[in-house]
């Protein structure tokens, strides 16, 4: 069930819960289907089994053993097993909802999981070359900012992967050496003069003109890490950034001022009952931000922190499972006292309002959600490997014609915020790289939403790899062919439509891999930000 969290001068609880109804059990799920209900109960939830769930030691069941092989290509897709969440959530008090362990009544989800924090960006083939690389630029103490020198994106080799546009050339990179090594980009901002990059060990803008540092964010009392970052700024360029005091886990919401770097308010995360940190993900949508972590959803005023929607379950013993991005969050419950059992809803991430609701024969476990509007989601597969469909405004889902990923990737589309939406055609990156020897980024791929079919696919100039670059202010899809290990990457255009590349120049000096883990953001001018993934606070221009 679901609670709003007290503000911050609040500790009261809520009352304990009656004795809840049989439980139900999990369903397979098929998101064709447009009324599925779930099956009687067969017998009341057994008393959950000792263990300790994510360190802080409330009950979980043992994990079931893995799944052989790869589920079948062909439609409809395989059942969805119960692939665990977090623990039922509480009645609503007044701010966002969170999911923690009950303290009686009724029992937890079975095969319950803590949270994954998602990386930014998936890392393609170049990635133990790009620490090498961080590794020797940290040893040599490159410490502020150093006019056309190399950065993120540098590394050696002059041949070409390409052929034609202009040089560009490092401007200016910065790689401060008194961050840790275990620094983890979080994501970026370009606002009208600075460059701002989050990091697991701090947050910190630099002019666009010449890479001096405009300042660093003095984090909130009692949580000095950041863990999350939101994509992009709103109006009055305000972002928000979320802290914990433990590395990837979060207890703190704030309003940054991208200009200034003051914070404009804090939100907390966690209360007086309900102390656990968790993984949060955070969204803009005009004046509203939107808060996800571990059960916990809602949305606030983007200039004061004040709460403006919240979300009430649709009975007194539900589990809520939490997902979203820029625009939209999808819930996907088991209510024990409300029928059907299961749904799986998307609400409006501005407004909180239930778009649709559709019924489910169990929980509905998303590895991602691509784009919020219209709706792309990849659903967890049977052997690790997701699915990905279109969901239109009635919840009915398109599934789209993508090819195998990677057996070691769980999603077949990289998980960060670069994948973009021209009318009906999704365009996307890939989570594995270009395929050769020689390759050092991904592929990029277009889908229609209406039919789910492929309409073409980038590989970069020489076929060796390419990335996508943050969406622009104008609507023009950016991207970087990374060309091979000796080659020299190209920034380009696309046409969303047909796919087609025209280059805007060369990275004069720059090798492919030094850019694969990298957060990549359109500057000014043609200009391209490269925010270094790995080991410190590295930023680079190029134009």
């Amino acid at each position: 069930m679901a609670e709003n969290i007290p503000g911050p001068d609040s500790g009261q609880g809520a009352p304990p819960p009656p004795p809840p109804p049989a439980y139900a059990p999990t369903q397979t799920y098929d998101p064709r289907a447009q009324q599925q209900y779930p099956q009687p109960p067969q017998a009341a939830y057994p008393p959950p089994q000792s263990g300790t769930y994510a360190g802080y030691g409330y009950p979980q069941t043992p994990p079931a053993p893995p799944q052989q092989g790869y589920p079948p290509q062909a439609y409809p897709p395989p059942p969805y097993p119960q692939q665990g969440y977090p623990p039922p959530a509480y009645p609503q008090q007044g701010y966002p909802q969170q999911a923690y362990p009950q303290q009686g009544g009724y029992p937890p989800e079975p095969t319950a999981r803590a949270p994954q924090a998602a990386p930014r960006k998936k890392v393609t083939g170049g990635l133990i070359a790009g620490i090498v690389a961080i590794v020797v630029v940290a040893a040599a103490g490159i410490v502020g900012a150093t006019m056309n020198g190399s950065g993120s994106g540098s590394g050696g080799g002059s041949g070409s992967g390409g052929s034609g546009g202009p040089s560009m050339k490092s401007a200016w990179s910065v790689t401060d050496a008194a961050q840790s090594s275990d620094d983890q980009v979080l994501g970026g901002w370009v606002t009208g003069s600075l460059v701002v990059r989050g990091g697991s060990t701090g947050v910190s803008a630099y002019r666009i003109s010449d890479g001096g540092k405009a300042w660093t964010l003095t984090p909130p009392a009692g949580a000095s890490i950041p863990c999350s970052m939101s994509p992009t700024v709103g109006p009055g360029g305000i972002g928000t950034v979320a802290f914990g005091s433990t590395a990837g886990l979060c207890s703190v919401l704030a309003g940054v001022n991208s200009s200034t770097g003051a914070i404009l308010w804090t939100v907390p995360l966690t209360n007086s009952r309900f102390t656990f940190q968790a993984d949060a993900k955070t969204y803009i949508q005009g004046s509203v931000a939107t808060v996800l972590s571990n059960g916990l959803f809602g949305g606030v005023d983007l200039s004061t922190g004040k709460s403006v929607w919240s979300y009430t379950d649709r009975g007194q013993f539900c589990d809520d499972n939490v997902y979203g991005t820029t625009g939209v969050v999808l819930i996907s419950d088991f209510c024990a006292d409300a029928s059907p059992s299961y749904t799986l809803s998307a609400l409006n991430g501005r407004t909180g309002k239930v778009e649709w609701r559709r019924a489910e024969t169990g929980h509905v476990d998303f590895d991602s959600v691509i784009s919020g509007d219209p709706l792309v989601a990849v659903v967890s597969g049977t052997s690790g490997n997701g699915t990905a469909y279109a969901y239109d405004g009635s919840g009915n889902a398109t599934r789209l014609a993508i090819p195998s990923p990677d057996a070691a990737e769980s999603s077949p589309f990289s998980e960060d915020d670069s994948s973009q939406v021209f009318g009906q055609t999704l365009v996307v990156q890939s989570s594995d790289s270009a395929g050769g020897s020689d390759s050092t980024g991904g592929s990029i791929a277009a889908y229609s939403l209406t039919t789910g079919s492929q309409l073409w696919a980038y590989s970069g100039e020489s076929k060796n790899g390419a990335e996508l670059v943050d969406a622009s202010a104008d609507g023009t899809l950016y991207a970087l062919s990374t060309g091979s290990y000796e080659g020299e990457p190209h920034y380009v255009r696309l046409d969303p439509v047909k796919g087609t590349s025209t280059i805007v120049g060369a990275l004069s000096g720059a090798s492919g891999w030094g850019f694969t883990d990298d957060v990549l953001l359109p500057g000014p001018g043609n200009s391209l930000v490269a925010l270094g993934g790995t080991g410190g606070d590295e930023v680079e221009l190029y134009r």
